[in-house]
């Protein structure tokens, strides 16, 4: 089977989650080719100017079109959108020249451009959605619908081993996401605040650029920014103690985000806390696989008995993993991908 997959960017987060679905089915055969838009979903080349940029994206994705023409390819995976854009003029040629089309959506492009991820999902032969509330919003408009969720590569993120941890007296407690994400931990940050008067710690956070941390009042809180590009992400969700995913609550897009952090803390064995608020509370029993708060108190009660036991972290930790292991890994489901791509029956 020769597939080809049109991602939003090498620096767009969804790609890192998809890239080792196409390295197992290289594995199993399949020609695999993956077209990457430049400058990514999101950005722009500050040297020419957002107009300029979108113009380079719109001659690079004409190019991706004519590959695809001529490339005789048995489907076509399209991940969420051509273009950041209300304009699916792109798309609609896309869906005449491609032999199968699958659509896969991770959020909730749809409150932002609803007539077109309405006219994708309808045109796609299958979508792939990353959850069930993302599911059941494409089901108005094409029943052939599957959940995939955010995926790891458990080879990859291998388990934190605590009986190897070295004592130190600061605990670690992070936060991994990317830039425009970053306001979030504006959620937790009075907890942070309190607790940093009564407990060591240090607060750790993965993203690629530090410029929106300052906007976050986090005094009197130990921060240390690490660029995510620049790091190895396994080896420093490892120095973790207790992973968290504050999200606002009140927010439509919140509802529908596939919440990739917790399911990399949960892999490599980090207990996690996320806000109680779209799927972490279908990701998440509180108390035994990871922790749910509500508001700034039960932020700041979760992180602080967390921080008091490390036996307590340990077995969260442990079963997050276990949860995180059974339907969250790229071996978890690969079938499932690779039956959706060929076209084989499924019940729906």
């Amino acid at each position: 089977m020769k597939v080809c997959y049109l991602s939003g960017g090498t620096s767009v987060p969804t790609i890192g989650f998809r890239l080792p679905f196409f390295e197992a089915l290289r594995k199993r055969g399949h020609q695999c080719v993956i077209l990457h838009a430049y400058p990514a979903r999101y950005d722009y080349y500050r040297i020419v100017g957002w107009r300029v940029s979108q113009a380079i994206r719109k001659v690079i994705r004409f190019w991706h079109l004519f590959r695809i023409l001529w490339g005789r390819y048995d489907v076509v995976v399209l991940e969420t959108g051509l273009f950041h854009t209300n304009d699916d003029s792109y798309e609609k040629h896309l869906r005449r020249i491609s032999s199968r089309l699958i659509y896969e959506i991770d959020d909730a492009v749809f409150l932002l451009f609803p007539k077109k991820t309405e006219n994708i999902a309808r045109d796609a032969d299958h979508v792939i959605a990353g959850n069930h509330k993302l599911a059941n919003w494409t089901r108005q408009f094409n029943t052939k619908v599957s959940i995939i969720p955010t995926c790891i590569d458990d080879k990859i993120y291998v388990p934190k081993q605590y009986n190897s941890l070295p004592d130190r007296r600061r605990l670690v407690i992070g936060w991994i996401g990317s830039s425009g994400n970053v306001r979030m931990l504006q959620v937790v940050a009075s907890s942070l605040r309190k607790l940093a008067s009564s407990v060591d710690f240090d607060l750790h956070i993965i993203t690629n650029c530090n410029h929106r941390i300052d906007d976050i009042d986090l005094a009197g809180v130990n921060v240390k920014w690490i660029e995510v590009n620049r790091c190895d992400v396994v080896g420093e969700l490892h120095q973790f103690d207790i992973g968290i995913m504050p999200l606002p609550s009140g927010e439509p897009w919140m509802e529908y985000k596939c919440n990739a952090k917790m399911i990399q803390y949960m892999t490599v064995g980090i207990p996690a806390i996320g806000s109680a608020v779209g799927y972490n509370n279908e990701l998440i029993s509180h108390g035994e696989n990871g922790m749910l708060a509500n508001s700034e108190a039960e932020w700041e009660s979760c992180i602080r008995l967390l921080c008091e036991s490390s036996e307590l972290r340990q077995r969260l930790g442990e079963a997050g993993r276990q949860t995180a292991l059974i339907g969250h890994t790229v071996a978890s489901q690969i079938d499932l991908y690779e039956q959706i791509l060929i076209g084989d029956k499924l019940s729906y």
